[in-house]
């Protein structure tokens, strides 16, 4: 199913941006999160499958591709969730007696700065591949809270090695261009004085 609402987001994007143009761009085949989330979430409403995980049964991905958390963020999502519960679903897989984030791990650490919320609205899905979390993780955390370069650059790697794709479809892949995945890709290679500017966010 997820491999389905994937497919189809990327079709969707590719018939709209081709219509009158018959060169694709970059963008065509960019993960759309909004489409993704909006569809899984919808039809585990319409089958009543929205479980309430106890917020401490839940674990973070050990392959998040976010390794920093700003905390003035993670304030500012706690007083709003405080303010208007928590709006939207997480995603999760089940591993053993325990639930690993796919995604919506801010949430879920907002959450815990609250003791008041005790349970956390989720969507199940154990049907995930793991290219499908890390484009998942990479979009949300674009769209929602810009990585550090570094993050970036070793998440594009990431996609790069579990799509066994050449450079050209990875970026594809992401919505970037085929220089600016291998620019940011660059900082693997950095020297270490770059690489922690990069991981600091100072470049």
């Amino acid at each position: 199913e997820f491999r389905r609402v994937l497919f189809r987001s990327f079709a969707n994007r590719k018939s709209a941006a081709t219509i009158g143009n018959n060169t694709p761009t970059a963008s065509d085949n960019r993960f759309d999160l909004a489409e993704f989330e909006r569809e899984v979430i919808a039809e585990a409403r319409a089958n009543n499958q929205i479980a309430h995980i106890t917020k401490d049964l839940i674990d973070p991905d050990p392959n998040q591709p976010r390794t920093y958390f700003d905390q003035t963020a993670m304030n500012e999502l706690r007083l709003s969730i405080e303010q208007n519960g928590l709006i939207q679903p997480i995603v999760l897989r089940q591993v053993g007696e325990r639930y690993q984030i796919i995604a919506g791990e801010r949430r879920w650490r907002a959450c815990l700065l609250i003791d008041s919320i005790a349970t956390i609205d989720a969507v199940i899905r154990n049907d995930v591949e793991p290219l499908t979390i890390l484009l998942l993780q990479i979009a949300e955390n674009n769209h929602r809270q810009s990585m550090t370069p570094m993050d970036t650059a070793r998440a594009y790697q990431r996609v790069k090695e579990l799509s066994n794709d050449s450079q050209k479809q990875a970026a594809a892949k992401l919505g970037i261009s085929e220089s600016q995945m291998s620019i940011t890709l660059g900082l693997i290679k950095a020297p270490p004085v770059i690489q922690n500017l990069a991981m600091s966010g100072k470049i």
